[in-house]
């Protein structure tokens, strides 16, 4: 199992699926939302699994440059063929992706994000296919 350290972030592997928690409380700058996208993609190349969940529990406030970090590591994903689910958020960050658009329809595989619970729940949804 793989447990990597990083300064924003923490990154293991679950039952093949990548697991990123964010350890900040505020994602509000360009300078952390570039070093955050960069941890997110080492940790992506570090893993070999294009199936991830973000755990954003800790995560109560996002300004718009903090989308960056999430829509590259979507992209990345996305490019191998796997996909992203965003779990444990707060209340006040679920509406943010949501009335930006970016968490549309969540429960659909087609959704730009989708979202969980839980950890566990993010393990259930990428493994079930």
């Amino acid at each position: 199992m793989m447990a990597e350290q990083y300064r924003y972030i923490e990154a293991n592997v679950k039952q093949g699926v990548l697991i990123l928690t964010i350890t900040m409380k505020r994602l509000q700058d360009y300078e952390t939302a570039k070093a955050v996208e960069a941890e997110f993609s080492a940790a992506l190349s570090d893993a070999s699994t294009s199936k991830v969940a973000v755990d954003i529990e800790q995560l109560e406030f996002l300004a718009s440059v903090g989308f960056w970090p999430f829509l590259g590591l979507r992209h990345k994903v996305t490019e191998m063929g796997g996909r992203v689910v965003l779990c444990n958020l707060s209340k006040f960050v679920e509406q943010v992706f949501e009335r930006t658009r970016l968490l549309i329809n969540p429960s659909a595989t087609s959704a730009l994000f989708q979202k969980a619970n839980s950890v566990n729940e993010a393990i259930e949804m990428l493994n079930a296919g």
